[in-house]
C-alpha cells in the first residue's frame, strides 16, 4: 500500500480474520465514525483515499475484492464528483468481485450552502450507515 491511502479496521482488528468483511467504503473526509456505528451489524473496512492523483487504484480494487461491497463517500456534489470516477473504475475493473451495486453518499447537487445549513448538505454518519445497511440487504 502506498502513502496515498490509509486503512482502518483491517482484519487484525477482528478476532476472526477468516470471516472476512461485510462491507467496505471509500471516503473523502472523516467518516470513520460510521464504521464504529456499524460495529454490531457488520465488519467494515474503511479506505481513506488521500490523493486523487496519483490514485492508489490497487488499494481500491483490493478493498472491493475483499469486501465485495462498496459505499463511496464524498463531500462534493454527486454529479461529476470524483466518487463517480471511483465507481467507474470499480465497474470496469472489479465488477465480478462485487456482490451489490456501488453506492455513493455525497453532497447534494446544489450550490454549497454556507453558514447555518452547511451541516445538512454534508454527508453525515447517519447517511453513510443507512447506505451500508441498504447495501448489506442487497
Amino acid at each position: 500500500m502506498t502513502s496515498a491511502s490509509r486503512r482502518a479496521n483491517t482484519e487484525e482488528d477482528f478476532e476472526d480474520a477468516e470471516a472476512g468483511f461485510d462491507a467496505g467504503f471509500e471516503v473523502a473526509g472523516d467518516f470513520g465514525g460510521a464504521a464504529d456505528a456499524l460495529a454490531d451489524d457488520a465488519s467494515v473496512e474503511v479506505l481513506d483515499i488521500r490523493t486523487l492523483k496519483p490514485l492508489d487504484e490497487d488499494a481500491l480494487l483490493a478493498s472491493a475484492a475483499k469486501t465485495g461491497r462498496v459505499v463511496i463517500v464524498q463531500e462534493a456534489p454527486r454529479t461529476a464528483g470524483f466518487g463517480a470516477e471511483l465507481a467507474a473504475i470499480l465497474a470496469e475493473k472489479a465488477m465480478l468481485d462485487l456482490r451489490g451495486p456501488v453506492l455513493r453518499v455525497t453532497g447534494y447537487d446544489v450550490p454549497y450552502p454556507y453558514w447555518k445549513i452547511e451541516d445538512a448538505y454534508m454527508p453525515s454518519v447517519e447517511r453513510v450507515v443507512d447506505a451500508v445497511r441498504k447495501l448489506l440487504r442487497f
